[in-house]
């Protein structure tokens, strides 16, 4: 019984470090620069680095700004081949909340051919009117291959 109680104090104070380490590794991070280089990749004409960086800018979007680069994933997804790029320049300016991107949108859906990206763009449209109170649905979520 000791040794179990030992046990997981000692996994306790592993896991408390972990979360510890990853807290100031987040607080360490140059977040302007971080910035700068996603519109950078964003701005690119590599459709890979550009998907790339939507997916950092997901990951991290509550440090970031990167509203200079609206139109380029507007391009992604009116240009791409790609449907996941597609679905993941949506969810991207989803994130964004870019007046200028949703009014985008809201002419785009008429014009939309695919089901799937309909109904991405109706999920985004109906979540920025009921005031960000809808929550995604798992529809909207994105895997790159």
């Amino acid at each position: 019984m000791k040794r179990m109680i030992t046990l997981m104090i000692a996994l306790l104070f592993v896991i408390s470090s972990l979360v510890m380490a990853g807290d100031r590794v987040k607080n360490d991070v140059d977040w302007q620069s971080f910035n700068a280089n996603l519109v950078k990749a964003l701005k690119s004409d590599c459709e890979g680095l550009q998907v790339s960086a939507m997916v950092q800018y997901l990951n991290h979007a509550d440090s970031l700004d990167i509203n200079p680069a609206v139109l380029n994933v507007i391009g992604v997804y009116r240009d791409s081949k790609n449907l996941a790029a597609k679905r993941l320049a949506l969810a991207t300016l989803h994130k964004m909340d870019n007046n200028f991107a949703i009014g985008f949108l809201r002419r785009a859906l008429r014009f939309e051919e695919s089901p799937v990206l309909q109904n991405q763009i109706a999920h985004i449209i109906a979540a920025r009117e009921s005031g960000g109170t809808q929550q995604p649905v798992s529809d909207t979520m994105v895997v790159i291959r």
